[in-house]
């Protein structure tokens, strides 16, 4: 009975956990969303960017967009954080709080791929503002 009790309540918690790519530290929040990336929840992981993000991409094309890029790179086989910087200004962003996460990452069809998420600090929490991989 107990190991049932612990599977609905995993059950319960999981798509709350799933849903939380924001986060107060920058590198767990970069973490959290890629990873959401990974699994195809593009949706979700739309709706967890920040205004910054929202404002300068419709979910349609943003879920197009990284859709047709991810099956272009594979899946994602091993991800390292490479380096985190901080910065007030950048490039085709408002100027702001912005953390810029660095991953190397090893893609099925592209092995030394680099990741990058920028990040927007927007109420306490760290949310997306844009993505690329190179």
């Amino acid at each position: 009975m107990k190991t049932a009790s612990a599977m609905l309540i995993a059950l319960v918690l999981l798509p709350v956990s799933a849903a939380l790519a924001a986060t107060a530290e920058p590198t767990s929040s970069a973490m959290q969303w890629v990873t959401m990336i990974d699994k195809g929840q593009y949706a979700q992981g739309y709706a967890d960017g920040s205004a910054v993000f929202q404002a300068g991409v419709t979910e349609a094309a943003f879920e197009g967009t990284t859709k047709l890029y991810r099956e272009t790179v594979g899946s994602e086989l091993h991800r390292d954080v490479e380096g985190v910087s901080m910065a007030g200004d950048l490039a085709n962003l408002p100027a702001g709080q912005y953390a810029v996460v660095h991953f190397h990452t090893e893609f099925a069809k592209k092995k030394d791929a680099q990741e990058v998420v920028y990040l927007a600090y927007q109420n306490g929490l760290w949310r997306v503002a844009a993505y690329d991989i190179k």
